[in-house]
């Protein structure tokens, strides 16, 4: 891999680690969900201890993915290890897009379609989304070179 390419591969895994330790921490410390702690909580119960153990749960997943990442920023993190956590990350991220994004927030009802809260979010929202699933994959290709 050639300078330019390592120098933007690490930039990329930091602020992919920084964004999942910072989305960690806003769902351990916040009373509000998340929409992706909100995602997984319609699959369960919807009581409110579940609701904020699912945050809870999500805010700490959040927080070891980002700190691995991290961690292999500093090259402390090497091998199979990454490949597998970045496989995971990938995995999970895409089933969210699809799960919070087209399941959750997009509704064909009368032959209308409506996305919440309106379009644009809903576009902003999907964007940013595709955004860090790609980053993703960036990281798992790069770092099998």
């Amino acid at each position: 891999m050639n300078r330019s390419y390592k120098f933007s591969y690490t930039l990329i895994q930091l602020a992919l680690s920084l964004y999942f330790i910072v989305l960690g921490i806003q769902e351990i410390s916040s009373s509000q969900q998340s929409d992706l702690a909100r995602g997984v909580s319609s699959l369960f119960s919807g009581t409110a201890v579940m609701d904020s153990t699912i945050q809870m749960v999500v805010g700490v997943l959040a927080l070891i993915s980002g700190a691995l990442l991290l961690l292999g920023v500093f090259q402390l993190v090497k091998g199979r290890a990454i490949d597998m956590f970045a496989a995971l990350i990938f995995v999970f991220w895409l089933v969210r897009i699809v799960y919070v994004r087209f399941i959750l927030e997009m509704n064909l009802a009368g032959g209308t379609l409506t996305f919440y809260p309106d379009l644009e979010e809903w576009l902003l929202s999907l964007s940013h989304d595709i955004l860090v699933l790609c980053s993703t994959f960036i990281i798992l290709q790069l770092h099998r070179e």
